[in-house]
């Protein structure tokens, strides 16, 4: 969780959101997009076991003003289903402000970033570049940015007619960062992988963390996106370098058992605003589905 005051004010965190028309973004100090598919059926039956790999379907790209080089916002299609949200009590990898283990049914379909909303992007929206110091580039996922900065960037980029984005839910961020996965990375339980910030092979292939943060020949800090391995629906860093902010308030219901939910939002209004995916310096413990 985070203090919406001052969400995004520090590198280690980024943005996504999301969309009713494309696709969805994600935001933090990084981030991604989401928006729901048009006229598409709802299939709240469908199971995790039912998901098909990426791509679902057709994918679109935001048009943006770009310079050479830069990613584009590209916008990947997620299927309705359902899923098992959060891990159990007893599971030795977790904190205490998850989820426990419930089911979730996701039931109109969306669309989510490829990325994490870059420099360039953020810049060729917002007409600047917030990241001064270090860690600058066209293909840096955006930092130093507060709660604010985020809903203006969404309002304007919904201005340009090509989606109506927003934040992902937490349940949606989840949904797609485990595409179809019940273990403890989407990439398996790795249970040769420690609990802090160990090196380990396994995850060096798929995220950046604290465990590889300066490790050998990598420099400290954040990495430009898409330079590790995607997740099954073709989603790169959903797990570390930058934390990513979800549409949801935070409020510790969420650590109580919970029944069936069907496209849970928590909107009662809170200090707080969910985080998900860790950062470039987290533990493993923060860097988990």
């Amino acid at each position: 969780m985070v203090d919406k005051s001052n969400f995004l004010s520090v590198a280690s965190r980024k943005m996504f959101l999301v969309g009713t028309m494309f696709a969805y973004l994600t935001v933090a100090s990084g981030c991604q997009l989401a928006v729901p598919k048009k006229n598409e059926p709802s299939t709240s039956g469908v199971t995790t076991k039912q998901i098909v790999p990426y791509p679902y379907a057709e994918n679109f790209v935001v048009d943006l003003d770009l310079p050479d080089g830069a990613k584009p916002l590209e916008m990947s299609f997620i299927k309705a289903g359902s899923f098992i949200m959060g891990c159990t009590a007893d599971a030795d990898y977790r904190i205490g402000r998850e989820w426990l283990s419930h089911e979730v049914n996701i039931t109109k379909p969306f669309y989510i970033g490829k990325y994490e909303v870059t420099q360039a992007q953020w810049q060729a929206v917002m007409k600047e570049n917030p990241a001064k110091e270090h860690w600058v580039g066209f293909n840096y996922p955006v930092y130093n940015i507060n709660w604010n900065d985020t809903q203006e960037f969404i309002r304007k980029l919904n201005l340009l007619g090509q989606g109506k984005f927003r934040l992902p839910t937490e349940a949606e961020w989840e949904y797609a960062c485990r595409a179809g996965t019940e273990t403890r990375f989407f990439f398996g339980q790795a249970p040769n992988c420690g609990y802090d910030f160990d090196y380990c092979k396994e995850s060096d292939a798929y995220l950046w963390w604290g465990g590889n943060n300066g490790y050998g020949d990598y420099p400290e800090g954040i990495k430009e996106v898409g330079l590790k391995k995607p997740n099954p629906l073709g989603l790169y860093d959903i797990y570390g370098n930058v934390w990513e902010l979800c549409q949801d308030y935070f409020h510790k219901d969420k650590l109580k058992e919970q029944k069936t939910r069907v496209d849970p939002l928590e909107t009662r209004n809170s200090d707080y605003m969910v985080i998900k995916g860790g950062a470039w310096s987290s533990p493993y413990t923060s860097v988990t589905s």
